[in-house]
């Protein structure tokens, strides 16, 4: 689906992820020009089910058949995050129906970034 707005311009009270595509099946999907911003990375930060440290991410995507076209992510611990590899079988309703780490990448331009720890 292509959002014709910017869909998000998350005050400092979100944690955890920014905007969220989870399981692996979710395809051909365009987002375009969002806006996600935390303004202080620790404090964004949550526990999380894959790993025994705290994170964020301003976009994360198992799957990267989808397009990120000209979005603006800011303050994140990692600002766009693709862990295929992490779980290339899928996750939930997708686990063994799709291959993450051998998808095809959708369009990936114009993206801006900054103010990340790790990635961004």
């Amino acid at each position: 689906a292509d959002a014709p707005r910017p869909c998000c311009l998350l005050p400092s009270a979100q944690r955890g992820v920014g905007i969220y595509i989870e399981d692996g099946n979710e395809m051909r999907n365009r987002l375009v020009r969002n806006v996600v911003i935390c303004t202080n990375a620790e404090e964004c930060m949550v526990p999380t089910s894959f790993t025994e440290a705290v994170f964020a991410s301003g976009i994360y995507a198992l799957a990267v058949s989808n397009d990120f076209i000209e979005n603006r992510v800011a303050g994140w611990q990692n600002t766009i995050f693709t862990p295929g590899s992490h779980d290339p079988l899928g996750r939930g309703q997708a686990w063994g129906r799709v291959c993450t780490q051998h998808l095809p990448f959708g369009a990936f331009r114009g993206q801006v970034t900054h103010g990340g720890r790790r990635f961004g």
